[in-house]
């Protein structure tokens, strides 16, 4: 039924597996919860394959099938011994028949086939809003012609902010299936994008089934390159389309457009595509959600609508900074976002993380020269999540969340270990930090000579209980201690450049022992769009310190995360008290001038979108002060330096003024302190 290493999935139609004996059906017990592994070719030939390698081969199979073709849903046929089974899977989960024997009585076999083979395109599971594009059609030489070079100069400022752009489509276009997709915009009508591979595709087969694509607007056909995303949307929750939030900050109304988000092109669900076996649950005996597996009380299946969003920017991801300057440059355009969403159209996000923030390249005339030059700004994506509150206040502001929501290894501690949580300003913040401090760890030089071992304890650690997971214990000990340390127990330091070659490390000394499963999110943390490398400016000079001085010298990037680190530990303290600190407004000022006394065009440029913040930069950093993570013994003197301290993460605008007081300090900061990810060594 499959031949091993020459499966041929982008024409698979009807899935169907043989096994020769009785206990190789999967469902004919409670089955042990899968180890989500998708490679399963090396089981062929095995003897006493157990029923989970079974159920884990098929779901395999199923998830090539979807990640190969456009699909809504896919059929199987388990044979085991003289009976089988009729599986049909889709992005919520699956439905399995009963058992029946096809040899004693192969009528219902004969039927079912029968019927599939009579089964229009739409029913077998094909998503009829996707065309193929074959090569030689007038789509496919369009898109081949795209992907070619500029033959114009492309050092130009104006090709050379899309160059990135054209170069992914390109990529994209490698050995791929191209296709030409649907969108169903409700003001603007039918629109259609053509899209090779996808840049971006979540691993597993239920769930979002993120892809995102860099596409061409078949009405724009040597326009800008776009970006479409195609997602299954969970139904019946207070969660409105992205599209729409994105129309919502992109608008006029209430103080014009918010500053580094996407821009919305069009956006509809795609007509009569639900992913809805819950419907069919009274009519089934056995009904599953994947990630329930072995539950005798599995929730019914969530509803899932398939939706596509297309818009304007093309964007780099987080992983291809340059340097650790440019880097708090990114985080600043990100806060100012999250802020202005949050106060003026009364929008949180509720995941920033890795994938979600990114780097734009965009155009800006010099005010010296007049010439437009290429700006790398950070831009806030993915609002799937977001949610609109009713009453925006920057002090302790709290949203209802009876679930989590977000990406595991950026939520904050709170939230990973207090379920339901109430979202805050200051989770966000938090979020951040825990984003910042995973660019730096990857790839800026430090004390850490086991990072994996590090993002494994910090990020994607967890503990399980009475079946809910929790986060693992260095990310809260950070929090509640205020210190980042290394697997050798060693405060956390970042370095100006690579230092010498770590000593042997014993294995006894780490802090906590290391999980080998995965964590329990659908989101993965290293995703393929991080293997992008970009070589440093070598026009910008590099500092004057000796080599050998640099080397062991502190990265500045070590007192922007003691100030934030110092700021949660506060918090962490307060929060878990009977009262909390409050925190007045800030108080508008007059705008200053800016200063242009600065080596690279983008420090110059970026800091004209934050002259507000120039004249109370570093003005609310931590006094670090706080010596004890408890309230109960602090004097009436110590607990206000505490709340003082908390103070900077309940306000979007004095995390700028942070970032903006470390900013502005660029010409200290090392020019060329980037390294190789250090997850890849």
């Amino acid at each position: 039924m499959r031949v091993s290493g020459t499966s041929q999935w982008t024409h698979a139609e009807l899935l169907m597996e043989y096994r020769t004996d009785e206990p190789g059906d999967p469902f004919a017990q409670e089955p042990r919860p899968l180890r989500r592994r998708y490679d399963l070719e090396g089981l062929e030939g095995e003897d006493n394959v157990e029923p989970e390698d079974v159920l884990e081969r098929i779901l395999s199979d199923a998830t090539w099938v979807f990640n190969s073709q456009q699909r809504t849903h896919l059929f199987t046929v388990l044979f085991f011994a003289t009976k089988a089974r009729f599986i049909c899977w889709d992005r919520a989960g699956y439905v399995v028949s009963e058992p029946f024997d096809y040899v004693s009585d192969p009528s219902k076999l004969i039927l079912l086939l029968w019927r599939f083979a009579r089964m229009s395109r739409q029913q077998r599971g094909h998503d009829t809003t996707a065309s193929r594009i074959f090569p030689g059609c007038a789509d496919h030489e369009l898109m081949m012609e795209r992907a070619k070079p500029p033959t114009v100069n492309v050092e130009d400022a104006p090709t050379q902010v899309h160059e990135h752009a054209r170069a992914a489509f390109a990529d994209s276009l490698a050995n791929a299936v191209c296709w030409r997709l649907k969108v169903d915009d409700a003001k603007k009508g039918p629109q259609y994008f053509l899209v090779g591979e996808p840049r971006f595709q979540s691993p597993g087969l239920t769930g979002r089934g993120t892809r995102n694509y860099v596409a061409i607007d078949a009405a724009d056909p040597y326009g800008p390159f776009v970006y479409l995303k195609d997602i299954w949307r969970i139904v019946g929750i207070s969660l409105q389309q992205e599209g729409d939030v994105l129309e919502t900050l992109n608008g006029p109304e209430d103080g014009g457009p918010v500053p580094f988000v996407p821009t919305v092109r069009c956006h509809g669900h795609v007509r009569h595509q639900e992913a809805q076996h819950q419907k069919l649950f009274q009519d089934t005996r056995t009904t599953h959600q994947l990630g329930s597996l072995g539950s005798k009380s599995a929730p019914p299946l969530k509803t899932r609508r398939h939706y596509r969003l297309i818009v304007n920017e093309v964007s780099l991801p987080l992983s291809s900074f340059q340097r650790g300057s440019e880097l708090v440059g990114l985080f600043m355009c990100v806060i100012k976002a999250h802020g202005e969403a949050f106060t003026r159209k009364g929008f949180i996000h509720q995941d920033i993380s890795a994938e979600n923030v990114l780097i734009f390249p965009t155009l800006r005339r010099s005010p010296r020269s007049g010439e437009m030059q290429v700006v790398r700004t950070g831009l806030l994506a993915n609002w799937e999540l977001a949610r609109h509150v009713d009453e925006v206040d920057e002090v302790d502001q709290r949203i209802p969340q009876p679930i989590r929501v977000g990406t595991w290894q950026f939520m904050s501690a709170n939230a990973l270990n207090h379920l339901p949580k109430m979202f805050i300003v200051q989770d966000h913040m938090e979020s951040i930090f825990h984003l910042l401090l995973y660019q730096a760890i990857r790839y800026l030089p430090s004390n850490c000579y086991d990072v994996r071992d590090f993002v494994s304890e910090y990020f994607d650690a967890y503990k399980q209980q009475d079946g809910v997971y929790y986060g693992g214990r260095l990310k809260i000990f950070a929090m509640r201690r205020g210190l980042l340390t290394n697997p050798r127990s060693e405060p956390l330091l970042f370095y100006r450049s690579k230092p010498g070659p770590p000593t042997e490390i014993s294995k006894t000394s780490k802090t906590s022992s290391v999980l080998e499963d995965v964590s329990p999110t659908t989101h993965t943390a290293i995703s393929a769009s991080m293997r992008m490398e970009h070589e440093t400016d070598s026009t910008i000079p590099r500092t004057s310190q000796s080599p050998m001085e640099e080397k062991h010298a502190p990265h500045p990037i070590n007192d922007l995360l003691d100030d934030i680190l110092c700021s949660l530990k506060a918090h962490y303290a307060l929060y878990h008290s009977e009262d909390r600190p409050t925190r007045t407004a800030t108080v508008n000022v007059e705008l200053p001038g800016l200063e242009q006394d600065t080596n690279t065009n983008n420090i110059m440029f970026l800091m004209q979108d934050f002259v507000e913040h120039i004249d109370k930069a570093g003005g609310l950093r931590p006094t670090r002060a706080v010596r004890s993570s408890s309230t109960g013994s602090l004097s009436p003197a110590e607990r206000a330096e505490m709340e003082a301290d908390a103070a900077l993460l309940a306000s979007h605008n004095a995390m700028i003024d942070l970032f903006v007081g470390y900013y502005q300090e660029m010409q200290s900061w090392p020019q060329n302190d980037r390294v190789p990810d250090a997850l890849r060594k």
